[in-house]
């Protein structure tokens, strides 16, 4: 049975926190690129006069926003793998100690 080490476990946490950061980073930007055009068309359409300040705290709020939603998703998903880690080790860790201890009390008795 292959066993998970403590610094394979890091690595690999390390290595998918990187990627998610990327993955997200592109996420943010898409979103940013999606609101500036949706921004755009809709200041073409419109007539109002809306003053850069308001136009700019609306954009930064909503990716704020985003991106709270975003970093809590990838909180919520790397809590859950390493709690599957976790459960998986321990079961394994279990699983091999109650063969040992099952062994020796075999053994034991048979003396």
């Amino acid at each position: 049975m292959y066993q998970i080490t403590s610094k394979q476990l890091c690595l690999g946490l390390g290595v998918l926190g990187f990627c998610l950061s990327i993955w997200s980073c592109y996420k943010i930007k898409k979103t940013n690129d999606i609101l500036q055009q949706s921004f755009e068309d809709l200041s073409d359409k419109t007539q109002i006069d809306v003053e850069n300040i308001i136009t700019e705290k609306t954009i930064e709020r909503s990716l704020n926003r985003s991106v709270d939603n975003k970093v809590n998703d990838l909180s919520r998903t790397i809590i859950r793998r390493i709690e599957d880690d976790i459960h998986t080790q321990v079961r394994g860790a279990i699983t091999t100690s109650y063969s040992d201890i099952k062994k020796s009390v075999g053994d034991e008795v048979t003396k």
